[in-house]
């Protein structure tokens, strides 16, 4: 992973800080927030962009954050890890 990390370009770091910071402003500002209440006891099925209204960001909480956030690094890295056979 150290190997993976060090041979990515900085331009490719600064548009993944880019991508992070813009979920975590949307994550704070606009979205449920981290952790509300009894939020892990009550959750509705709302998959943001994909709930009841299409874009309603009242939906986005820290499940997608992640998702939207890791998953496209760790595709990175395998997609590295093919490439490097």
């Amino acid at each position: 992973m150290k190997e993976f990390i060090n041979q990515l370009s900085n331009k490719f770091k600064a548009r993944y800080l880019s991508w992070v910071i813009l979920n975590f402003f949307v994550l704070l500002i606009l979205g449920r927030g981290i952790i509300v209440g009894e939020y892990f006891l009550i959750r509705d099925s709302d998959f943001f962009p994909f709930g009841y209204r299409l874009f309603d960001f009242d939906s986005y909480d820290y499940t997608e954050f992640l998702v939207y956030t890791i998953i496209p690094f760790f595709f990175f890295y395998i997609k590295w890890l093919w490439n490097k056979k």
